[in-house]
């Protein structure tokens, strides 16, 4: 039985219309078949058995709004929206240990390239004598060790939660006379922190917590990915505290998003969106019974992002992706934290 978002794109391709790109919305359609088939399926909020499969969602999301044009802007969404699978998230966390993590520590050793012993203090350091964190517990701490075959420190707290229940002193004292399995001293001499998504950079409370536990103490920030306003909150952030550097994965350009001063660099299709965005905005919402509510039409501290994870889906993303109500249906529900 073919889906109802299939049969819109029948019915719009017999009528001569195509995308602000000028493809055909068979072509379009396609594409998100490649897509749910390998990405989209991933979603790990919707893999419960009372959430629809991908295409099923698709066109209950369509059936939101009553306009062809409407329904038009919103298939044109999807191949917009920035998502990042569980391979790519494998990929982020090798790239962060053997570039940024590693060009950092032999910034700080001040080692040579020239050095027979390099790669045996590189071993040592990055291994044994580093703490590997996350900022929040949205960040998959287990999977950055395993696959960079790490090991030895037996607690990895997030510090977001360190710095709401922590103690300075606890945790200096951790480091300072941290031992190996063998019993045997193994201080822990700098702190990396990873996150895998920054928005408008509310983590980065947990990152200046870790930069305030001493002056002497080394700390690297690493995010996944991180949003522009979020870039701006980091650098203000070293500019307090000499001992923070900041090294990003994927830092997203402002024409990804679509908001009060960005619609996709401009574009008619980035226009298009933000206007649907505007007006709809108030279906999404509903009767404000379902919680949370979305922070505003744009997401959290009004992003634009176009960001879905296999993970969840951020709340700096546009509303009418994520968010459910007695009158609009999700494509990609968020899991949210608070409720």
């Amino acid at each position: 039985m073919a889906h109802r978002a299939y049969e819109l794109v029948i019915e719009w391709d017999a009528n001569g219309l195509q995308s602000h790109a000028g493809r055909s919305y068979n072509d379009l359609y396609s594409l998100l078949e490649f897509l749910n088939t390998n990405r989209f399926r991933q979603y790990v909020p919707c893999l419960g058995s009372q959430h629809s499969d991908f295409l099923t969602r698709l066109s209950t999301w369509l059936d939101n709004v009553q306009s062809s044009d409407d329904k038009r802007t919103l298939m044109e969404v999807v191949p917009e929206l920035l998502f990042f699978g569980r391979e790519e998230f494998t990929k982020l966390h090798q790239a962060a240990l053997s570039g940024p993590v590693t060009r950092w520590i032999i910034d700080l050793l001040d080692l040579r390239f020239d050095d027979p012993n390099l790669q045996a203090t590189l071993h040592k350091e990055t291994h044994f004598h580093t703490w590997y964190c996350p900022v929040s517990d949205s960040m998959p701490i287990g999977d950055f060790y395993h696959v960079n075959n790490l090991g030895g420190i037996d607690h990895r707290p997030d510090f977001r939660s360190l710095h709401k229940f922590g103690d300075i002193g606890r945790v200096r004292d951790y480091m300072t006379h941290h031992e190996n399995a063998r019993g045997e001293p193994s201080p822990l001499n700098r702190i990396v922190l990873l996150e895998d998504f920054v928005g408008g950079g509310t983590q980065l409370e947990a990152v200046e917590f870790a930069s305030g536990l001493s002056p002497d103490l080394p700390v690297l920030f690493v995010p996944m990915i991180i949003c522009p306003r979020g870039v701006e909150k980091t650098r203000a952030l070293m500019g307090r505290y000499g001992n923070l550097r900041y090294c990003p994965l994927i830092e997203l350009s402002s024409d990804l998003f679509v908001n009060r001063n960005e619609c996709l660099g401009n574009t008619a299709l980035g226009q298009a969106i933000r206007q649907l965005a505007e007006t709809t905005y108030t279906h999404v919402v509903g009767d404000n019974s379902s919680k949370p509510l979305p922070y505003t039409l744009f997401g959290f501290r009004e992003t634009g992002a176009l960001v879905v994870m296999y993970s969840n889906t951020p709340a700096n993303t546009l509303a009418l992706v994520h968010h459910e109500s007695n009158t609009w249906r999700a494509l990609f529900p968020r899991s949210a934290r608070i409720r």
